[in-house]
């Protein structure tokens, strides 16, 4: 089953992010419609209600990973069923006294938490390294999932209104034709708000930009295995706290965009 999350995932993104006369996006749309007995639909009443022929679902499907089109609705039904037993095991074992009120109180917590031990692990020494080094490179690109982007979304304008070019891409996203472009005065930012979603397509990305000369600033709450990856490491919130990550990266998002008109 773990082999095929990420090919579901895609999926998902298919839907969230392509154009509406997308041929693919017909088809995820369609296949989301009917998240609940896909089980039951056919390969040829999917094609008819996407308006799509047959064979393009086909090419979809494997494009998405999947030997055939029983693989996928097999495994389609299956990772959502795994999802969703692991989000019920997650909210009964963190919040078991099933009260919303000590649940609202105890997200809060978790995020005041995360953010106090942000604040007194984050070196603002180190920060200002960082933007000095931003600011001598001849491009910014910055890699992690669709969240953490959102997060530096602010920064990357920074960049852009100072003259240095600056991108966002989704970890899962890097294309070839952009690698061409990093080299050793491009700098590459990369956020990980737990190790267990470093994988290895990840990690692969990150091998080439470095074997291109790249430096790598990796913000992150765990140990990661690969640190000979890394020029910069920037260690932040409670180590395996998940989620409660992001909102740490919004602070120090926040953080590296003001001292980017700070004068030292």
């Amino acid at each position: 089953m773990a082999n095929y999350m990420g090919t579901v995932f895609r999926l998902i993104n298919s839907c969230n992010t392509q154009v509406a006369n997308n041929n693919d996006y017909n088809i995820a749309r369609t296949i989301l419609s009917y998240v609940n007995d896909l089980e039951i639909v056919s390969l040829e009443e999917l094609a008819n209600q996407a308006n799509i022929s047959q064979a393009s679902v086909s090419r979809f499907i494997k494009k998405m990973g999947f030997k055939s089109y029983q693989d996928f609705r097999e495994s389609f039904q299956k990772a959502f069923l795994e999802i969703k037993l692991s989000r019920k095991l997650a909210n009964v074992t963190q919040y078991p006294h099933r009260s919303v009120e000590k649940m609202v109180d105890q997200i809060h917590q978790e995020a005041i938490d995360n953010l106090t031990k942000t604040r007194e692990i984050v070196s603002t020494r180190l920060l200002l390294h960082i933007i000095k080094t931003m600011k001598e490179a001849s491009s910014v690109s910055f890699y992690g999932d669709d969240h953490a982007l959102s997060i530096f979304y602010t920064l990357q304008l920074d960049l852009l209104a100072n003259g240095t070019p600056s991108y966002l891409f989704k970890i899962t996203d890097v294309q070839g034709l952009h690698m061409q472009f990093i080299d050793q005065n491009s700098v590459v930012m990369f956020f990980n708000v737990y190790s267990g979603f470093f994988s290895s397509e990840q990690k692969q990305t990150l091998e080439v930009a470095k074997k291109n000369g790249a430096k790598i600033i990796v913000f992150t709450q765990d140990d990661l295995e690969s640190d000979d990856l890394f020029d910069l490491i920037v260690y932040y919130g409670q180590s395996k706290s998940l989620n409660t990550g992001y909102y740490s990266l919004l602070y120090i998002s926040r953080i590296l965009s003001e001292l980017f008109y700070y004068e030292t």
